[in-house]
């Protein structure tokens, strides 16, 4: 009979704990962490899904690179072509232009043979030459344009631009880098790391005054394999490359260029997977998936996803969206306000009764009333801070 007795005490005190109220402030609580969470990690890192994709990422598996915060469509042939098509057909013009070294030489052949018919024939290519290609079809143009050191050459190529009157002189996107030819021709000299600061610095006015019409951004420097670099390159080391990288950061960090960090990430990634044959370029799928994040940066906001891509701008809050924050917000404070009211005023069930019943039954009439006003305020209340969740996690 004690057994009994015991048992049935405690599951009364489970049941107490175990019941509907609880069960929504629990829900209420887990969304308020969600909210800030979300709040503080959009503040942390703002909303530009573009900055994310550029910058932090992760390999969830082998043959699969993950973005920080958003999804990455794969681009097929086909999809990148429809890509090039919807731009032309919005009064846009596709021009993507490479400056730099070999490395970003690299990118542009990778490039060409995603959105080309064909497969692009590089052998009989000289070297340490311009190359261009144009598809009429989809109107595009891509250009490399060889400048392996940030110098007073690699300036004219923007200044020129900045000058051009021509329609469509100015590429959309310039993706450049630079730090290898520099170690390799100067020996990593301190001195020669002092002259890229201030030539970047130089160069870095002219991404300020192309912002309007040319996005450019800067690749760092990927790392090599110092055991498998030939000779006249073994002064390219990892610590030279780092130096050169945080130089760029601090110089670019506060301009309208973009510093894409995420393919060293990757480069580092696939290191031990696809190891490079000469120690200092990329093998195929750390260019594949560096042109895919290319890509994605291009095409996201052309192609109109619905599936959280990178680049897809969010859609402008309409009218009706404002007005109905407004009246959630309106219900959230009266609730609020509420809830102090009924916690600070003491309710006493003792107080002087009335003289009459009629009365006494106005006041009953009165309290169920307030009552229930209560509770459509409050859970209007609730359901706009959901409603909020939902909206920022769509951001």
């Amino acid at each position: 009979m004690a057994d009994y007795s015991n048992t049935s005490s405690a599951t009364k005190e489970i049941t107490q704990y175990l019941n509907v109220n609880n069960a929504k402030l629990l829900a209420l609580g887990l969304v308020l962490a969600f909210v800030m969470y979300h709040g503080i990690l959009h503040y942390k890192y703002g909303n530009d899904s573009c900055k994310w994709l550029m910058s932090e990422g992760r390999f969830p598996g082998s043959d699969s690179w993950q973005p920080y915060g958003c999804m990455m469509h794969k681009y097929s042939k086909a999809d990148a072509r429809t890509c090039m098509h919807y731009v032309s057909y919005w009064g846009g013009h596709n021009h993507i232009a490479f400056i730099g070294d070999s490395r970003i030489r690299q990118l542009y052949h990778e490039l060409v043979n995603l959105v080309s018919e064909g497969q692009e024939d590089s052998s009989q290519e000289k070297a340490h030459h311009d190359l261009h290609f144009k598809d009429n079809k989809i109107n595009i143009k891509i250009d490399f344009l060889w400048h392996p050191m940030v110098n007073a050459s690699m300036y004219d190529v923007y200044y020129k631009w900045l000058k051009s009157d021509q329609p469509g002189a100015r590429p959309n996107v310039v993706i450049t880098g630079s730090a290898s030819w520099a170690i390799k021709i100067f020996n990593g000299s301190a001195s020669a790391l002092k002259n890229f600061q201030s030539n970047l610095t130089f160069t870095r006015e002219m991404y300020q005054k192309l912002k309007d019409s040319t996005r450019v951004v800067w690749m760092l420097q990927d790392p090599v394999d110092e055991e498998k670099l030939s000779e006249d390159r073994k002064m390219i080391t990892n610590e030279q490359i780092d130096k050169y990288n945080k130089m760029a950061i601090t110089v670019l960090s506060s301009s309208a260029a973009t510093i894409w960090s995420s393919s060293r990430l990757v480069a580092q990634g696939l290191k031990k997977e696809e190891p490079t044959s000469d120690g200092l370029h990329l093998q195929k799928k750390s260019l594949e998936i560096d042109i895919q994040m290319l890509m994605n940066m291009y095409c996201n906001n052309e192609m109109n996803y619905n599936d959280g891509t990178c680049c897809n701008t969010p859609e402008r809050a309409t009218t009706l969206q404002i007005i109905t924050a407004v009246a959630f917000l309106v219900c959230m404070c009266i609730s609020v306000g509420l809830i102090l009211y009924r916690r600070r005023v003491p309710r006493n069930g003792n107080k002087a009764r009335t003289e009459n019943g009629s009365r006494n039954g106005q006041t009953a009439q009165q309290k169920d009333y307030n009552e229930s006003f209560y509770e459509i305020i409050t859970s209007l209340a609730k359901l706009g801070l959901i409603m909020s969740y939902f909206y920022l996690c769509d951001r």
